[in-house]
């Protein structure tokens, strides 16, 4: 599977049917009432269950792409500071929700290694 042919991962009616069972985890049933996805993980560690499952699959995340990633976040801001007030407007309205969004996708990479 190439990065051009990533499918979503769930369907939208599968995203619909989701359930969150505090003791199952998460559900997706099917037709006749019986779950067809469950992950038997202790309740709220999904941070490190979504981890572990993107590891090195082709749709998960990549060191490269975090740099990259970063990389464009520190050029939309150094473009921004130099816009005066409308680059200020830019920054406050998505600098900090993108820059969140990219923390989040560290901490769901490996640590680097030394």
């Amino acid at each position: 599977m190439s990065d051009e042919t990533v499918r979503p991962a769930l369907t939208r009616e599968q995203w619909a049917a989701l359930v969150i069972d505090p003791e199952l985890g998460p559900q997706i049933p099917i037709t006749d009432g019986s779950p067809s996805l469950m992950i038997p993980f202790q309740a709220g560690d999904y941070h490190g269950l979504a981890a572990l499952a993107l590891h090195g699959q082709p749709f998960g995340f990549t060191r490269e792409g975090l740099f990259a990633l970063r990389e464009v976040m520190a050029n939309f801001r150094a473009f921004a500071s130099t816009a005066g007030e409308f680059g200020n407007q830019l920054i406050a309205q998505y600098g900090d929700a993108a820059q969140r969004e990219i923390d989040k996708i560290a901490a769901l990479l490996p640590p680097e290694q030394p």
